[in-house]
């Protein structure tokens, strides 16, 4: 009997996130309860004008956990969303569809005509912190680049350009190394294994010139092979971002 590749990967990393878990010190926990709620008034366009706007509201809870010991660290994040609308049908409260998730750790208990009810672990990852390197292997927020709004270098699970409650990034199913090539520079691999569907590898380096930092990033993202150039620094006293 085949076992797939994502089930096997899922009872791995909770194998060692277990073991992880059971021989590291208490002490050094951190905890954290996050809850937000967000609604808007839309309209939809190919309905009667006479039709009432339709209300759509989100209620979101966060469970945020990090322990650490030694060069090792271990995030955790449960993540329940209830989601609901005035009119049919209800939204999706899970981002299980992304391209970079490869893990089944999402969770829908219910899903009806106008309200879903789900959860999923947002983040389930250990980093290891060495001299001139960290690793960083399961669930985790990869994030590339600065901006106020669009991150044209953010290639990994960007936010929607709708999203306005940008407070916490959508995890990604990875394995993250950077190393540090100097003061204020270093060169970043992504990789997103998924089996037997088309995979991610991005590199990123970045490095100071100037009044600012140059950054190069190239890769095979799902389907789509991406290259760029961004940059971050001083423009007569304010900071441009291009």
């Amino acid at each position: 009997m085949k076992i797939p590749t994502h089930k096997l990967l899922t009872v791995l990393s909770a194998a060692i996130i277990l073991i992880f878990l059971s021989i590291i010190p208490s002490y050094g926990a951190w905890t954290g309860i996050e809850t937000d709620f967000e609604g808007t008034l839309t309209r939809d366009p190919y309905i009667a004008k006479d039709t009432e706007p339709a209300v759509v509201w989100g209620l979101s809870g966060r469970y945020m956990l990090q322990e650490s010991a030694g060069d090792f660290l271990f995030e955790l994040h449960i993540l329940a969303r209830l989601n609901g609308s005035s009119t049919p049908p209800g939204t999706s409260s899970t981002a299980a569809s992304s391209p970079f998730r490869v893990l089944d750790l999402e969770s829908t208990h219910y899903n009806g005509d106008r309200t879903t009810l789900a959860s999923e672990l947002d983040r389930m990852s250990i980093t290891f912190e060495g001299v001139s390197a960290r690793v960083t292997a399961g669930r985790q927020a990869v994030t590339w680049g600065e901006a106020f709004f669009f991150n044209i270098e953010d290639l990994f699970g960007a936010f929607p350009a709708t999203e306005t409650n940008r407070l916490h990034k959508t995890g990604i199913d990875a394995v993250a190394v950077t190393f540090s090539t100097g003061p204020f520079s270093e060169l970043a691999i992504v990789g997103v294994p998924r089996g037997d569907n088309p995979g991610s590898l991005g590199i990123r380096y970045m490095f100071p010139t100037g009044k600012g930092n140059l950054s190069l990033v190239g890769g095979k993202f799902a389907q789509d092979i991406s290259a760029g150039i961004g940059f971050a620094g001083d423009f007569s006293g304010k900071i441009g971002r291009a």
